[in-house]
């Protein structure tokens, strides 16, 4: 009697297939152990391409530099040059001398207050003129105060010492020059001599050289001169030219923050867009604020920047950028048809690899590939819709274009990938940050050759 569990697990066909040997027992059918085996070899190839791979790269090849992309962060951003302008008026002395100040740097002052003197240089020394002038003002009110013909005259002795002060002060007439102030506000004894034009009527006038020429020539350092300023307003205005990208959101009137750079220092500021004014590819910009008004008060261009926000992106060192040479061929020279491997064809029919990627309509091809050289011709055959006629167009190699980049690590080989830098790229800096949407030929986590002055492209590590 047959086993009816083989009815059930196998056809009909299979079981009851008999021999001289009797009953034949059945056997699953072979295909299902192909495609188990089809399916280990594959992961076994992967798997061992990848370790092949890893040896390669991290036994191998050790003896080359080489370090992984992590994420990093920046805060770096463009600065710009501005000219600061102030409600400020300069006072000066018409003599010649020593200049002596009764009050202090930054001191508020109303007008009519004594400032400064200037003297001969045979007069007494700072005190003494100082103090003699302060007894000349007391003894001037004690002989108001002194009535002779009740005999109520004070102290005879103070009163004496006073009048012999002010007969002192009758001998320098004509050798001491006071100078009053002439406005109410704060003393700075430091002038630049650009007072007289950069004034609140001209701050609609002031160009782009002014601004550039006064930071990179230094007049923006004030010194001390026969004179002072008077800075009349706590507000300060800035101007300065922004490429559009930059102000292109900016209104009249609205608040921003600007991050001023002094020193070491960044220090954010509010300030209001006082005016906008389109010129060519930039914006004049015209910043006003009563912030941080002392600190500012004796300088007269500032560098800011717009924005402070950490940015975050690809972290490499910078030994790692290497600059090569690439062909710059129309896209469609180029044909991935053999086993996805890029190749063109020479005008002599041969069909060359090459490495490099694509740029829009263009393709960039590494120069240092072996099988290119500059004028070498490359062919393009155009079917027509009907499959029965073609035409070649030739093309010549005559584009060459330099391009920055860092050396993957893949499988033991190096392969160049290109990077776009940032725009406040600095050649001192030791790493930089790629930004990731704007490098897609990198990714986090990558290995990278960290020292790419004597690596080629499809180098093998050893």
């Amino acid at each position: 009697m047959k086993d009816d569990r083989n009815f059930r697990k196998y056809p009909a066909e299979i079981v009851e297939k008999t021999s001289i040997l009797g009953e034949i027992k059945p056997r699953p059918p072979k295909r299902k152990l192909y495609t188990w085996l089809f399916f280990v070899v594959v992961f076994g190839v992967i798997g061992g391409a990848y370790i092949v791979g890893y040896i390669f790269t991290h036994v191998i090849g050790g003896d080359i530099p080489q370090t992984r992309i992590e994420m990093g962060y920046y805060t770096l951003p463009t600065v710009f040059n501005g000219i600061i302008v102030r409600d400020e008026v300069v006072h000066h002395s018409n003599r010649q001398g020593e200049l002596v100040f009764y009050v202090n740097q930054h001191t508020r002052v109303q007008n009519g207050d004594l400032v400064a003197s200037v003297r001969d240089s045979f007069v007494g020394g700072v005190e003494e003129v100082f103090w003699s002038e302060r007894h000349r003002q007391d003894a001037l009110e004690a002989l108001e105060q002194a009535n002779f013909d009740t005999g109520d005259i004070g102290n005879l002795w103070d009163l004496g010492f006073y009048i012999n002060y002010i007969l002192a002060q009758d001998a320098l007439v004509g050798r001491v020059g006071n100078i009053y102030a002439q406005d109410s506000g704060t003393v700075s004894l430091l002038t630049d001599s650009m007072e007289s034009f950069l004034t609140l009527t001209n701050l609609s006038n002031i160009s782009q050289d002014l601004i550039n020429d006064t930071y990179q020539s230094g007049q923006h350092q004030f010194s001390t001169t026969a004179g002072f300023r008077i800075v009349r307003s706590n507000d300060w205005h800035i101007a300065a030219y922004l490429p559009r990208q930059y102000a292109q959101n900016f209104n009249v009137d609205s608040r921003i923050t600007i991050f001023a750079h002094q020193n070491d220092l960044i220090l954010p500021i509010n300030v209001v867009v006082e005016q906008m004014t389109s010129i060519g590819d930039d914006f004049y910009v015209v910043f006003t604020t009563n912030a941080e008004t002392l600190r500012f008060i004796d300088q007269r261009t500032i560098r800011f920047s717009l924005h402070q926000n950490p940015i975050q992106g690809y972290k490499i060192p910078q030994t790692a950028l290497a600059v090569r040479s690439v062909f710059v061929v129309p896209r469609e020279f180029v044909s991935n048809r053999y086993f996805g491997t890029n190749t063109v064809q020479l005008i002599d029919g041969r069909n060359v690899p090459v490495g490099g990627w694509g740029r829009g309509d263009e393709f960039l091809i590494l120069a240092d590939g072996g099988y290119l050289r500059t004028f070498d011709e490359i062919v393009l055959e155009v079917v027509a819709e009907n499959a029965q006629t073609a035409h070649t167009i030739i093309h010549e190699i005559t584009h060459i274009e330099a391009v920055t980049g860092v050396f993957q690590i893949n499988m033991g080989f190096t392969v160049f990938r290109s990077v776009t830098l940032p725009q406040n790229f600095s050649a001192a800096d030791e790493y930089i940050i790629l930004d990731p949407t704007e490098n897609p030929f990198v990714r986090l986590f990558d290995w990278i050759v960290t020292d790419a002055r004597n690596v080629d492209n499809r180098l093998l590590l050893n």
